[in-house]
C-alpha cells in the first residue's frame, strides 16, 4: 500500500500492513452534575485524530540524507492537504503532518510517520447534481450533514429565487432578477453572490439555512440549478 499526501505520491515508501484507521473518531462530551447522583450530557464534539502511518523507505539511487531533505519539503504544509490511502482512492483525509520517527538501517530506514486530522473524517469526491423547477431526491450516502454550494441561472426576469426541502427549510433570495444573472450560494460560508458579487442582502428574513442530511433530501428550486456536495465519513 501507499499514500498520497499534498497531490504528491513517493513510490519509494510503501506503507505496512497493520495500518489501523479508527471506526470512529473519540467524543468528548460536556456535562452537569445531576442533583440525585451522575451526571446529564450537555453537549458532544468529535475530537481531532491523529493517524499512525508505519512506513518503510527504500531508494536504490538516493541516500537517506537525501531524501530527508525531500521528505521535509513535501511533508511540511501551513495548513490541511488531502491524505490519500492507495487501498480507498475515492476517500481522503484532511491532515497535516505531525512528526516522524524512523530507524535507519544500511539500505533502508522503517518507522512511523504521523499526521494530524483536526477535522476527523473521511471526505469523498465532489457530487453535481442537476435540479429542475421540479422536485428532486438526493441521495446523502454519508454518515454526517454536509453543506452544499448552488449555482443558476435565471432564464426569465423574476422578483424571487427559492429552494427548499422536504422539511420547509428555504432559502429565498428576493431581488429584480434579469435574464442570465446568475446566482451561487455557499451554504457553508453562508455566502450568497449575484454575477459573483457577495450580495447577502438579497436573503429573505424567513430564510433558514440548511445542511443536506444522511438519507434522502427532496430539494426543489425555482430556477434550474446545479447542487455540489460532498459525503463525509466517520
Amino acid at each position: 500500500m501507499q499514500f498520497t499526501f499534498n497531490g504528491i505520491r513517493k513510490k519509494y515508501i510503501t506503507v505496512l500492513s497493520h495500518l489501523q484507521r479508527p471506526v470512529l473518531p473519540s467524543i468528548s462530551y460536556t456535562t452537569t452534575e445531576r442533583v440525585e447522583a451522575g451526571e446529564r450530557v450537555t453537549g458532544m464534539k468529535m475530537d481531532s485524530m491523529i493517524l499512525d502511518v508505519p512506513v518503510v523507505i527504500y531508494h536504490r539511487d538516493k541516500t537517506m540524507q537525501e531524501l530527508k531533505l525531500e521528505l521535509s519539503s513535501w511533508l511540511y504544509s501551513e495548513d490541511e492537504q488531502k491524505l490519500v490511502f492507495s487501498d480507498t482512492p475515492s476517500q481522503f483525509y484532511l491532515a497535516r503532518f505531525l512528526s516522524v520517527e524512523l530507524e535507519e538501517y544500511e539500505h533502508f530506514s522503517k518507522g512511523i510517520i504521523q499526521f494530524l486530522c483536526p477535522t476527523p473524517y473521511q471526505y469523498a469526491g465532489e457530487i453535481v447534481v442537476p435540479i429542475t423547477e421540479e422536485q428532486r431526491d438526493i441521495q446523502v450516502v454519508g454518515q454526517v450533514p454536509v453543506f452544499w454550494t448552488l449555482h443558476a441561472r435565471i432564464e426569465t426576469r423574476t422578483s424571487q429565487f427559492e429552494i427548499r426541502n422536504q422539511h420547509g427549510e428555504k432559502l429565498i433570495l428576493q431581488h429584480q432578477f434579469l435574464e442570465n444573472d446568475v446566482i451561487e450560494i455557499d451554504a457553508s460560508k453562508r455566502a450568497i453572490y449575484l454575477n459573483r458579487d457577495a450580495r447577502m442582502s438579497l436573503l429573505s428574513f424567513e430564510s433558514r439555512w440548511f445542511p443536506l442530511r444522511p438519507g434522502v433530501n427532496i430539494l426543489s428550486v425555482s430556477a434550474p440549478s446545479t447542487i455540489t456536495y460532498q459525503n463525509i465519513y466517520f
